[in-house]
């Protein structure tokens, strides 16, 4: 699966990237989240994974962005934090988040949310295909 990966941070951005080529997928990883933001409306990612702290524009402001584009609504989009609490959890799954992950990322945890949004993903174009038939 293409995965569109956001953080600001170069160690954790390539570190997220090898885990995710090493379980199979093709991550493209961004520092900057307007770019992001623009790579996400030229080409469609079915995951979008974010840091929530970044200079510029943070993950909750992307996340929101994403989901409010008729173009990328459709996304999952996992929110990572080094500095996680409840509250920030909460904010993000209220604002469309598919999952929140805390940092180190452990790679079984990233492979299982990663697994979920592929079946996710692959429910939305069985549904949307059911739709239009």
């Amino acid at each position: 699966m293409r995965i569109l990966v956001v953080d600001d941070n170069s160690n954790s951005l390539q570190s997220l990237c090898l885990v995710l080529k090493d379980l199979g997928h093709e991550p493209v990883g961004l520092q900057d989240p307007l770019q992001a933001l623009g790579a996400a409306r030229r080409d469609f990612y079915p995951l979008i994974i974010t840091d929530i702290r970044m200079p510029g524009m943070d993950g909750l402001s992307l996340l929101s962005a994403i989901k409010s584009d008729p173009g990328t609504k459709n996304s999952d989009v996992v929110l990572i934090t080094g500095h996680g609490d409840m509250t920030t959890a909460v904010e993000a799954l209220r604002k469309g988040a598919y999952d929140y992950l805390n940092k180190p990322i452990n790679a079984r945890e990233l492979s299982a949310v990663v697994d979920r949004s592929a079946e996710h993903q692959a429910l939305l174009i069985e549904n949307h295909e059911l739709r239009n038939n």
